[in-house]
């Protein structure tokens, strides 16, 4: 029987001593901790003055505006349009003037059909 006690306690001796070495080697290589570096937080605020205004919200588009009616124009003589008395697009009365033509081409013509 002495046999069997001393072989269980060297089993016994082996097995405490490699979990004391085992626990021994895990603190030894325990790695260093870390200085963790911590972030400081500042705020900035920026203040801004709100007035209220009406907000009226704008459609933009695209594309071409065409008159509901087209005028065409004729004159009763030629010649050079000096002055042009109205804008596109505005409205004008029955025998408003449109255009002012050099006066010099049509003396020219009156003078020509005076001396026929």
């Amino acid at each position: 029987m002495e046999l069997k006690t001393i072989t269980s306690r060297r089993l016994w001796f082996g097995l405490v001593f490699g979990l004391v070495g085992s626990v021994a080697m895990l603190f030894a290589t325990k790695p260093e901790p870390q200085a963790a570096l911590l972030e400081h937080w500042s705020v900035q605020v920026n203040l801004a003055v709100v007035d209220q205004a009406n907000v009226i919200p704008v459609d933009r588009v695209v594309g071409r505006l065409k008159p509901a009616r087209r005028a065409n124009l004729s004159f009763e003589v030629q010649g050079r349009i000096v002055e042009r008395l109205t804008e596109p697009g505005v409205r004008v009365e029955r025998g408003q003037p449109l255009a002012r033509l050099a006066s010099g081409d049509a003396q020219d013509r009156l003078d020509e059909a005076r001396s026929e």
